[in-house]
């Protein structure tokens, strides 16, 4: 379980809650200079041969930058950054196969949905410097979208979104 409290002078702490230990843990501590925190997600790697790997979390950092931070190494990655405020994220393992060799990374699919009504979609695996969206679509733009629906607004009513992401 993932939550994060609000302390005294800006500070916002990120604490996780372990089931299996039944212990509470702070894993990150952002100052008020660090801005707005939001949609903050744990990223674990599912089966067996990943239970050795470090829990990781995806948060929104200042409405749009999605950022993913290691707990062991205490590493936080830009992972991109989205066209406009994020108003839902989710998190998938990028792993197929447990047999192959080259599926043992923790490597995750991030999708986002923003303001302007884009979805994006960011894989970890991207190193560069400045990185990108693997893919984004305009969703009035996508193919075989109703004409009827383009001049309605699908956001901005100000409920929590959740969108949900397979394959």
């Amino acid at each position: 379980m993932l939550w994060l409290t609000y302390q005294p002078g800006g500070v916002r702490e990120l604490y996780t809650y372990s089931f299996d230990t039944r212990k509470t843990e702070s894993v990150i501590r952002f100052a008020s200079s660090d801005g707005i925190i939001s949609h903050c997600k744990i990223a674990k790697p599912k089966g067996p041969y990943y239970s050795a790997n470090p829990l990781q979390i995806v948060y929104v950092q200042n409405t749009r930058e999605i950022v993913i931070y290691n707990t062991e190494t205490k590493i936080l990655r830009l992972v991109g950054t989205a066209t406009d405020a994020v108003l839902a994220l989710d998190v998938v393992d990028k792993s197929i196969r447990e047999d192959l060799e080259e599926s043992k990374s923790t490597s995750f699919i991030i999708s986002v949905i923003d303001d302007s009504e884009t979805v994006s979609i960011y894989d970890t695996e991207n190193q560069q410097a400045r990185p990108n969206a693997k893919q984004q679509v305009r969703i009035k733009q996508s193919k075989n979208f109703p004409d009827n629906y383009k001049p309605k607004a699908f956001f901005g009513m100000g409920y929590p979104y959740y969108i949900s992401s397979y394959g």
